[in-house]
């Protein structure tokens, strides 16, 4: 299973919430933050680990989204920005012309604060489940 298809079904996913975009625009960022050539917050990043393949069913996978809201004005900022895409994210299934993914929480909300970059964030684990079309 191609993760970039997972990665841009998911990012599509998340930018289809108005609230998420009337938070953070379009500053969700499929890479690690210190990827990012100056990042704008707040923001939302995230990035896709493979688990294991699904030996019952052909290009299908277990993986795991590993995604990170950030702000500068507080914990409370990047909280809420996080949350946004956990109401987008958690316990749901998305659909493309490529992939089908099914989501599920693995690990809650736990606070984090990058002292070079002087942002406060939150950071959120989810289970999928994903079959290529």
């Amino acid at each position: 299973m191609d993760t970039r298809k997972v990665q841009d079904a998911i990012r599509l996913h998340i930018l289809d919430s108005q609230d998420v975009v009337d938070v953070v625009s379009d500053r969700v960022y499929p890479q690690e933050l210190a990827r990012v050539h100056t990042p704008v917050y707040p923001c939302i990043n995230f990035i896709i680990t493979p688990g294991a393949p699904m030996s019952m069913v052909k290009d299908a996978g277990i993986m795991f989204a590993t995604v990170w809201g950030w702000a500068t004005g507080g914990y409370d900022d990047a909280g809420n920005a996080l949350k946004l895409v956990e109401s987008q994210l958690a316990n749901t299934r998305i659909g493309t012309d490529e992939c089908y993914i099914s989501i599920n929480v693995a690990q809650f909300m736990m606070q984090i604060y990058d002292e070079k970059a002087s942002v406060y964030g939150y950071v959120m684990r989810y289970r999928l489940m994903a079959i290529e079309r």
